[in-house]
């Protein structure tokens, strides 16, 4: 496999294209008219797993597919805590009477 590949496959590679995938995810289900109801945003955040799911089968690969999928989670988990914290601020900021 080729270098970029490789590092595609990595955990900086998880770490930044889970939250890419996840994200487009939303945009192309967006344009293709899906209705988001709060189960179908738990189940996307699931994509990278199932994008990464054809590598598992491939016993050269499995490593690497297990590295992007942890990479993943942490991209997803540090992009759920960035907006959810985002959001908390402008609330309290436009919540605040000072």
């Amino acid at each position: 496999m080729s270098d970029n590949a490789s590092r595609a496959m990595s955990l900086e590679g998880g770490a930044l294209g889970g939250p890419v995938i996840v994200l487009l995810g939303y945009v192309i289900g967006g344009r293709l008219g899906i209705v988001w109801s709060d189960p179908l945003l738990l189940a996307l955040l699931g994509l990278p797993i199932l994008v990464a799911a054809p590598f598992l089968l491939l016993p050269r690969r499995r490593a690497d597919a297990v590295r992007f999928i942890v990479g993943s989670l942490l991209g997803i988990a540090i992009l759920v805590v960035v907006v959810v914290g985002g959001i908390s601020l402008v609330a309290s900021m436009l919540s605040d009477p000072a």
